[in-house]
């Protein structure tokens, strides 16, 4: 199984710059919607409906409820809400509502990290003994670690945005496992999470040139 991450539009390009097949052979078991803020849910996702072979897109329950509710319009700005239903929309005969921290498919499991949105998951990936921390948007930059209380405008509920920080913090430390963090510097935005004495702090695989 292949394992692919993108969160913008033209995400069937880039999989093919990435090596993988022609656009027309393209196939994935799922594509986990991890959230559904304006890039995310976007034409990109719809366009892998009508090219790529997918039949499942799995997201939490919380997520879906959230944006098709009217709580959205109050809580999100309202470009963000009207982008997300208008591209949801074709996918809700494939939707796959996710309850609680389950495998989505063999060696991919959901991890609750919401906050960034009200159903944001993580994604825990093992493969034999290792294993993998997609993060996702659950934090934004490197000097979160040390201040996991300084939440962004972008998170919806800052409350819970905070403890799922501190939570994923703490389980990336504990399992001393390989985090892959999209917004990080340096390129490709691996690296572990360190317990210190008040905080963590971020240990790259590759040193910032």
């Amino acid at each position: 199984m292949g394992i692919y991450a993108s969160c913008g539009p033209g995400v069937v390009n880039s999989v093919v710059i990435c090596g993988m097949p022609s656009r027309s052979a393209v196939e994935f078991a799922a594509v986990v919607l991890s959230y559904c803020k304006r890039h995310l849910a976007n034409e990109g996702v719809v366009e892998c409906v009508v090219i790529c072979e997918i039949s499942l897109y799995p997201i939490s329950g919380e997520e879906w409820e959230f944006w098709i509710s009217d709580v959205a319009t109050a809580k999100a700005p309202a470009i963000m809400v009207e982008t997300a239903r208008r591209n949801l929309g074709p996918l809700k005969e494939r939707i796959s509502l996710i309850e609680g921290e389950v495998e989505i498919v063999p060696g991919v499991r959901a991890i609750a990290t919401f906050g960034h949105t009200p159903g944001h998951i993580a994604l825990s990936i093992a493969s034999d003994s290792e294993r993998l921390l997609h993060i996702s948007d659950a934090v934004l930059y490197p000097l979160h670690l040390e201040h996991p209380e300084w939440t962004p405008v972008f998170d919806i509920l800052p409350e819970q945005a905070s403890a799922s920080k501190r939570r994923i913090f703490d389980l990336a430390a504990e399992e001393d496992a390989l985090v892959f963090a999209h917004h990080f510097p340096p390129y490709p935005s691996l690296g572990r999470v360190r317990k210190r004495e008040q905080g963590w702090r971020w240990q790259p695989i590759h040193k910032q040139v």
